[in-house]
């Protein structure tokens, strides 16, 4: 198991989650590829007494959508911080090689959500303080900040990257009990 995303907390700075703001985070470049099974953010609903509703969305650097990067939902009826999970239906896979946009995104109740992050920034376009999305896309041309990161992160098992290894023995395209002295190639 590892995690990609941001585990740390702090609850100086707090980003209100809407129906058309998503709370934001780059992830770290992956050095392996991952089978996303679980996220978790740090999170609080706003107005008392009111439950919210949420989900994690995972991005690529182009601000798409990946197949099956929509964790299920995950319900905010907590006053104080508190960390809340979700699950994947479908486990979303990452690529070796590249970084990630995590999201926070409101998906239903009549309040805003607060989640934490690591410092403060004006309201606005810049990422990552929060981000206008349009349907399951996010729009990255304005992303400026790239310091700023919510609390949320996933957990994922690597997965092999990079070529099948294939041994042949004695008998071509067979598998056979062989010593190293019967192997003909490695590629």
């Amino acid at each position: 198991m590892a995690t990609l995303g941001k585990t740390s907390t702090t609850t100086n700075y707090a980003q209100y989650i809407s129906s058309t703001f998503a709370g934001l985070c780059i992830t770290e470049t992956l050095t392996t590829g991952a089978d996303v099974y679980d996220a978790y953010v740090y999170l609080r609903r706003n107005t008392s007494g009111v439950t919210s509703y949420c989900k994690v969305m995972i991005w690529d650097m182009s601000g798409n959508l990946i197949t099956n990067g929509v964790s299920n939902e995950i319900t905010v009826d907590n006053n104080d911080y508190a960390w809340k999970s979700a699950t994947f239906s479908t486990h979303p896979q990452l690529s070796p090689g590249s970084s990630y946009y995590l999201g926070i995104v409101h998906y239903g109740g009549s309040a805003t959500i607060r989640a934490a992050s690591n410092d403060e920034s004006p309201y606005g376009g810049t990422y990552p303080y929060s981000i206008t999305y349009t349907g399951a896309n996010i729009t990255v041309g304005n992303i400026t900040n790239t310091t700023r990161r919510m609390t949320v992160y996933v957990n994922y098992n690597e997965t092999a990257s990079g070529p099948a290894l294939k041994i042949e023995g004695v008998t071509p395209n067979k598998v056979e009990g062989v010593s190293w002295s019967d192997l003909n190639d490695i590629y």
